[in-house]
C-alpha cells in the first residue's frame, strides 16, 4: 500500500508532466487569465469555503468561461500563433534582404561610378600623353627615313661588291683548274673511271668538308678521323707539302684530287659549294 505522501508525489509529477503538454500548459493559462475572478475571489476571500462555492456557482459557472473560451485561446496559441509569427519573421526577413540588396546596389552604383571617372581620367592623361609624344614620334619617323636611306645605298655598295667578288673568284676558279683542260684524253678518261668508284666510297660523304678545309685552310676537318684521311693519302687524292722556306707542312690535292674537286664542285652535288664560295644562297 502506498502512503499518503507517495500518492500527493505521484500526483504532482503526473501533474508536471501534464502542464509540459503545450495543449494543457496554454489551457491552464487562459483559463486562468478569464476566470480571474473567481480565482482570486476563492483565494483572496474571507468568506468560509460553502459560501465562496455557492457565490463562484451562481455567477461564475458559464460553459463558455469553464470551457469553450481557454480551448479557443489554447489553439490560437498552439496553431494560429505559430504561423503568425513565420509570417512576421518571414516579412521582417524580407525587408531585411531588401535593405541588404539596396545597399549593395548602392555600392555597386557608386563602383560603376568610379570606374567611368577612372576611365574618362585615364582617356584624358592618353590624350595629353599622346600631344607630349607626337613630335618625338615625328623625330623618330625621320630618323628611320635617313636610316632607311642609309641603308639602300649600303646594300647598293655591297650588291657592287658582290658582282665584283663573283666575278674574281669566277676567274679564280677558272685558273685553278685550267691545268685539267690540258689532260691527256687517256688521263682524262682514266680520272673519270676513278671518280665513278669515288662517289660509291665512303670518302665521298666526307668529300665536302675535307675539300673546303683543303681549299681554305689546308688541313682536314677536326671530326675526320685518321683512317678516312689516310684513306684520301693513299688513294693519291690528298697529298702533305712542306712550305716553300721549309718550316710548315700543309695538305693538297693531287692532280687526281684536283680532278675530282673540280667534278665534285661543278655536279648536282657541289651545288652548295658554289653558293658558299659566292656567298650568295
Amino acid at each position: 500500500m502506498k502512503t499518503i505522501k507517495e500518492i500527493i508525489s505521484t500526483f504532482l509529477d503526473t501533474s508536471k508532466e501534464r502542464i509540459k503538454n503545450p495543449f494543457i500548459g496554454a489551457f491552464c493559462f487562459a483559463w486562468i487569465v478569464i476566470n480571474w475572478k473567481p480565482v482570486f475571489y476563492m483565494v483572496l476571500s474571507n468568506d468560509r469555503i460553502k459560501d465562496k462555492i455557492i457565490h463562484i456557482e451562481k455567477l461564475y459557472t458559464s460553459i463558455h468561461n469553464a470551457v469553450t473560451y481557454p480551448v479557443l485561446i489554447a489553439l490560437v496559441y498552439i496553431v494560429v500563433l505559430p504561423y503568425f509569427m513565420w509570417v512576421i519573421e518571414e516579412i521582417v526577413k524580407k525587408s531585411t534582404q531588401l535593405r541588404k540588396e539596396n545597399i549593395i546596389n548602392n555600392l555597386i552604383f557608386d563602383s560603376k561610378g568610379k570606374q567611368k571617372l577612372a576611365i574618362e581620367e585615364s582617356k584624358l592623361q592618353n590624350i595629353v600623353s599622346e600631344y607630349k609624344e607626337k613630335e618625338e614620334l615625328n623625330q623618330k619617323i625621320e630618323l628611320l627615313d635617313k636610316k632607311l636611306s642609309q641603308k639602300d645605298d649600303v646594300i647598293n655598295d655591297l650588291k657592287q661588291d658582290i658582282e665584283s667578288y663573283k666575278t674574281t673568284l669566277s676567274k679564280y676558279l677558272e685558273d685553278q683548274f685550267n691545268f685539267i683542260d690540258e689532260l691527256e684524253p687517256s688521263e682524262k678518261k682514266e680520272y673519270e673511271g676513278q671518280y665513278e668508284l669515288f662517289k660509291n666510297s665512303e670518302m665521298y660523304n666526307e668529300f665536302k668538308d675535307v675539300g673546303l678545309m683543303i681549299r681554305e685552310v689546308g688541313g682536314f676537318p677536326s671530326q675526320i678521323n685518321d683512317l678516312i684521311r689516310e684513306k684520301f693519302i693513299f688513294n693519291e687524292i690528298i697529298e702533305s707539302r712542306v712550305s716553300k722556306d721549309g718550316k710548315a707542312s700543309y695538305y693538297d690535292f693531287t692532280k687526281k684530287g684536283y680532278f675530282f674537286w673540280k667534278e665534285f664542285v661543278l655536279n648536282a652535288e657541289g651545288k652548295d659549294l658554289i653558293d658558299k664560295f659566292t656567298g650568295i644562297p
